[in-house]
């Protein structure tokens, strides 16, 4: 079976975004540590159209809209890591809270309410983004990542039920270089 071109685009720069975010963390060198993280987000937002189409054609509304929250929390840390001072503002969170809660709101209409596993997949993953990136963006707690574990195996799942093999790997792969950048930062 052939990948299509949009998936193989979203698998390979998603996964990137994680070795980058690995790399970071592994860096002893601040400079180091800052351009992985600028490749990291790079990354992230050139492959997101990718999986924002990939989800919300497979109808997996929740998760495509937290991919659309991503974006700005994304594109925040690109900007404050080449301006190289301080971290994202608490308020960032909170739209990506909202654009989030847009798209559970939209799934549930849409499909009258809760009414499949691949939605419970799809709040697994919305729950994982969440608290992730408000532990590790807002508060800078490396625990953060666990919760990345989780988003990337609600994901892995949703994309196994979806028939995504290429995407289902890209996951799970995912999860190798997040469990990585969490045992770096736990020992500091």
């Amino acid at each position: 079976m052939i990948a299509s071109p949009i998936k193989l685009w979203a698998g390979a720069f998603y996964l990137a975004n994680k070795i980058f975010f690995s790399r970071a963390e592994r860096s002893q060198n601040q400079e180091k540590k800052r351009i992985n993280k600028i490749l990291s987000w790079t990354v992230y937002l050139i492959g997101l159209p990718a999986w924002v189409y990939i989800l919300y054609t497979g109808n997996d509304i929740i998760a495509a809209f937290v991919e659309m929250a991503g974006a700005f929390s994304m594109a925040t840390g690109l900007i404050l890591a080449i301006k190289r001072k301080g971290r994202p503002p608490k308020w960032f969170y909170w739209i990506a809270l909202v654009i989030t809660s847009i798209g559970i709101g939209l799934s549930f209409y849409k499909l009258r309410g809760l009414s499949s596993y691949t939605q419970i997949l799809e709040l697994g993953l919305a729950l994982g983004f969440l608290i992730g990136t408000f532990l590790l963006g807002v508060k800078d707690n490396f625990k953060g990542y666990l919760w990345f574990i989780l988003m990337n195996g609600c994901c892995a799942a949703l994309m196994l039920a979806r028939t995504n093999p290429i995407l289902f790997a890209q996951q799970l792969a995912s999860i190798f270089f997040v469990l990585d950048a969490y045992r770096i930062r736990k020992r500091r």
